[in-house]
């Protein structure tokens, strides 16, 4: 119980594993329990362990005050119970308003098509709005782009045919002066690195515009698209 609340309130890991993780460590510690041999003298010596077990328990120091405890056990597990609620409230809450957001995604992609061209967006680490409405969408309803994914599907042999089908290779140089081909990132957080990435691997400096920003629309502000393109910066 301990372990499950130092988990909860330092470690980084979502809801299930941290009331997981000490449930399963204390099934353990119960099933190594119920393997103790009852001491008997029928019965073969055991290990040092298992005597000291056996004789502490005979002198009765393994019985514990179940009854005082038992406050305590009903005030941790109601409070563990209301935090598990609690959780699933804002997980729900935050799943109603992902649901509305990405009735408006399709629209707020529309306006990147140029011509008969379909939009192709890279994904950058962002879980964003847009990588996650196709599972509230239609399938006649979904966006219409093409989304370059991110992660470890970069490993896949979809990721190289999603290359191939829009001409994107070599990968990092097949992105520049496209009309057709987005990036979908949090600039605070990309705008330099991919900017000293080309610098420092290519020599060359890369300017990247942004064409589409959904934060100063009241009734777009919940997609949360931000959408860059990368062109070569011209010397001066």
């Amino acid at each position: 119980m301990l372990l499950c609340f130092y988990i909860r309130e330092t470690a980084r890991l979502p809801a299930r594993l941290t009331y997981n993780m000490p449930l399963l460590l204390n099934a353990i510690c119960l099933y190594w329990a119920s393997r103790f041999p009852r001491g008997s003298e029928s019965s073969p010596k055991g290990n040092r362990f298992e005597n000291s077990v056996a004789a502490l328990r005979r002198t009765g120091l393994l019985r514990l005050p179940w009854g005082a405890l038992l406050p305590f056990w009903v005030v941790a597990y109601a409070y563990l119970l209301s935090e598990i609620s609690q959780n699933m409230w804002y997980r729900d809450a935050y799943h109603r308003n992902l649901c509305l957001a990405s009735q408006k995604i399709p629209g707020a992609i529309s306006a990147l098509a140029t011509g008969p061209k379909i939009p192709t967006i890279i994904l950058l680490p962002f879980n964003s709005i847009l990588e996650q409405s196709p599972f509230f969408l239609p399938p006649d309803g979904q966006p219409r782009c093409s989304l370059v994914p991110y992660g470890w599907l970069t490993l896949s042999l979809v990721f190289k045919e999603i290359l191939q089908e829009h001409a994107l290779q070599p990968y990092s140089m097949s992105i520049l002066d496209r009309d057709d081909v987005f990036l979908l990132m949090d600039g605070s957080r990309w705008l330099e690195p991919l900017q000293a990435f080309y610098r420092d691997h290519y020599s060359m400096n890369v300017r990247f515009d942004l064409v589409l920003n959904t934060d100063p629309h009241p009734e777009l502000r919940n997609c949360q698209l931000h959408v860059y393109q990368a062109h070569i910066a011209k010397e001066p």
